[in-house]
C-alpha cells in the first residue's frame, strides 16, 4: 500500500507517492530535492479529515455569501420596481389634474398629485384595522386553582397543605365550557405540615433592550482633544477640564512613557498630571504634588485600582483633584509633564497638556477621537514630518537641552545639530548650532541669535588650528556662533545649499 505526501517546500507543493513502509523516515523531493519527514499513516488521515473540515467550512462560508449577495440584488430589484411604479403612477396622476385644470404648471401639478397621493397612502394604511370587525369576548373561564410552580413553592419558608375539599362548579354563560373539579378520594381529617428548606432564588434577568443610545446625533458632550500646537518639542493636547470627572477619559492616556514611547510595563510607573497654576499655597515643581501619587504598574492591576490607589490630589481644586494617570520610566523620575490651564470670557475652562513624544500624543489623540476626524490625519502627518532618525537619533538629554534655547516653530523640522567645541561631551547640547528647514540658530554662552530661510545672509568659516570658527554675516552686521570641528563642515555645507544660504570658506 503507498501513500499519497505532498512536498512541504511552498514553491513546490508536488504530490508524491511513497510506500508505507516510508512513514517516519526522511525522503527527497525528486523535484525540488527537498528533504522532508514522510508522516505516518494515521497523521495523513488525519490532516486529510481536518482538509475536508476546513473545505467544508469554505464551501459554507461562500454559500453564505452568495445567499447574501442574492438577497441584495433581490432587494435592489423590488425597490428599482417599487419606484418605476411609483414614477408612473405619480405621472398618471400629474396628467389627469392638468387635463381637469389646464391652468397649473407642471409644478404645482405634481405638488397637488403627491399630496393627493399621501393622502391615498394614509387611507390605504388605516382601512384595515377600520374593516375589522370587533371580536367576540371570550366566555369567562371556570374558577380553576392551579398549582404553584417550582419556583414559588422553593420562595416559601413553610407550607401548609390544607385538605382538598370539593369546589362548587360555577353556572357557566351558554357558550362556556363547565369544568368540575373532583372529589378528593378521601379527605383528611387534619392539615398536613410540608417544610420547604429556604432558598435564594435568581432575580430574572434583566432585558438589555434599548440599551444602547440610537440616534446618530450626539446628545450629550463627550471628551474630544484639539491639537493646540505640535514642535519638534512635543506636541501640546487642549480639552475641556470638566472631563477630568469622568474616570474613562482619564484612563484614556496609552500605557508608553510620555517622553520615550517605552511600553513596557516593568520599567514604567504612573503619575496623575499635575496643573501648578492651579494648585494652592507655594508648590513650584510638578514633582512635588505627583510624588505623593505614584502607583507602580504590575500585570494584574486595573485601571479603576490605579485610580484608587492615587487618591484624590489635596492641593488642587475640583476637578484637577481628580487624577489623571501618565507613565513615565523609572530613569526620568526626575521629569514631569508640562499642564497648564486657560480660560477665554465666559468659555470653560481649558487644560493643556503638552506630551514630549510626538507618536505618543497621536496614540493618545486616536484613544480619544478615533481615526476618522481631520486633527488626527493633520497630526499624522506632522508627526512623520517631525519626529524622524535626525530628530530621534540624538541623545535624550542632547534633545531636552535643545529645546530649552532652540524655541522650535509649529511644524518646524529639524535638520542638524553641531555642538559647540569648546563644550566638553559632558555638556553636549548646552551650545552650538541647530539647523531646521527654516532657520539656523545658534548659542554661544551669552550669544544667541537666529538667521531665517530667505535672508540675505552669509556662513563664514575659518579655520582656527585643528578646528573653524562659523559667523553669520546679514544685513544687521556680522556674528560669531560657534567653533566647530572640522568633522562637521559637510553637515555646514548641506544647511548653505538646503536653506540657500552664501558660503564663504577660507582655503
Amino acid at each position: 500500500m503507498d501513500l499519497k505526501v505532498h512536498c512541504p517546500t511552498a514553491t513546490c507543493r508536488a504530490t508524491l507517492t511513497v510506500p508505507i513502509s516510508a512513514a517516519g523516515h526522511v525522503a527527497r523531493c525528486p523535484l525540488c530535492h527537498a528533504t522532508f519527514l514522510v508522516p505516518s499513516e494515521e497523521d495523513i488521515a488525519e490532516q486529510t479529515a481536518s482538509s475536508w473540515i476546513e473545505d467544508d467550512i469554505d464551501d459554507l462560508a461562500e454559500e453564505i455569501d452568495n445567499e447574501w449577495q442574492q438577497r441584495l440584488k433581490d432587494e435592489a430589484v423590488r425597490r428599482a420596481r417599487e419606484e418605476e411604479h411609483r414614477r408612473n403612477t405619480t405621472a398618471r396622476e400629474i396628467e389627469k389634474i392638468m387635463a381637469t385644470h389646464k391652468q397649473l404648471t407642471h409644478e404645482e401639478a405634481a405638488s397637488m398629485a403627491a399630496a393627493a397621493m399621501s393622502t391615498q397612502s394614509t387611507a390605504t394604511v388605516d382601512e384595515p384595522a377600520a374593516q375589522q370587525s370587533p371580536q367576540r369576548p371570550l366566555a369567562p373561564a371556570a374558577n380553576v386553582q392551579s398549582a404553584p410552580t417550582q419556583t414559588q413553592e422553593e420562595t416559601l419558608d413553610t407550607a401548609t397543605v390544607a385538605p382538598t375539599q370539593p369546589q362548587p362548579t360555577p353556572v357557566a354563560q351558554s357558550n362556556a365550557v363547565a369544568v368540575s373539579t373532583p372529589e378528593p378520594a378521601q379527605a383528611a381529617s387534619e392539615p398536613q405540615h410540608l417544610t420547604i428548606a429556604p432558598k435564594q432564588v435568581k432575580a430574572p434577568r434583566q432585558s438589555h433592550k434599548d440599551a444602547y443610545p440610537s440616534e446618530l446625533v450626539v446628545t450629550e458632550p463627550r471628551p474630544y482633544l484639539l491639537v493646540s500646537r505640535c514642535t519638534q518639542s512635543g506636541v501640546e493636547l487642549t480639552f475641556n477640564s470638566n472631563f477630568l470627572k469622568h474616570d474613562g477619559f482619564r484612563l484614556s492616556m496609552p500605557l508608553a512613557c510620555a517622553f520615550t514611547g517605552e511600553s513596557d510595563r516593568a520599567k514604567l510607573i504612573a503619575r496623575p498630571l499635575a496643573f501648578l497654576d492651579q494648585a494652592r499655597g507655594e508648590i513650584r515643581n510638578a514633582y512635588d504634588i505627583e510624588a505623593g501619587h505614584e502607583a507602580k504598574l504590575t500585570q494584574s492591576i486595573t485601571g479603576k485600582e490605579m485610580l484608587s490607589r492615587m487618591g484624590v490630589i489635596e492641593q488642587l481644586p475640583e476637578p484637577f483633584r481628580f487624577p489623571f494617570p501618565y507613565y513615565v520610566r523609572t530613569d526620568h523620575s526626575n521629569m514631569s509633564i508640562k499642564c497648564t490651564t486657560s480660560k477665554k470670557g465666559e468659555g470653560p475652562l481649558l487644560a493643556h497638556v503638552t506630551i514630549p513624544d510626538g507618536p505618543m500624543a497621536l496614540r493618545w489623540l486616536r484613544h480619544v477621537n478615533g481615526v476618522c476626524g481631520r486633527e488626527y490625519d493633520l497630526l499624522s502627518r506632522d508627526v512623520a514630518h517631525l519626529w524622524q532618525n535626525e530628530w530621534t537619533g540624538l541623545d535624550e538629554t542632547v534633545r531636552r537641552r535643545l529645546e530649552v534655547w532652540a524655541h522650535f516653530m509649529d511644524g518646524e523640522k529639524f535638520r542638524y545639530f553641531i555642538n559647540d567645541a569648546d563644550m566638553p561631551k559632558k555638556d553636549e547640547g548646552l551650545a552650538g548650532v541647530v539647523l531646521t528647514d527654516r532657520r539656523l540658530i545658534y548659542k554661544k554662552f551669552h550669544r544667541q541669535g537666529q538667521v531665517e530661510f530667505g535672508t540675505n545672509a552669509q556662513l563664514i568659516i575659518r579655520a582656527d588650528g585643528t578646528m573653524a570658527g562659523l559667523r553669520v554675516k546679514t544685513e544687521d552686521g556680522t556674528f560669531k556662533c560657534a567653533r566647530f570641528h572640522f568633522d562637521d563642515l559637510q553637515k555646514l555645507k548641506d544647511a548653505a545649499s538646503d536653506l540657500g544660504f552664501g558660503l564663504d570658506i577660507a582655503k
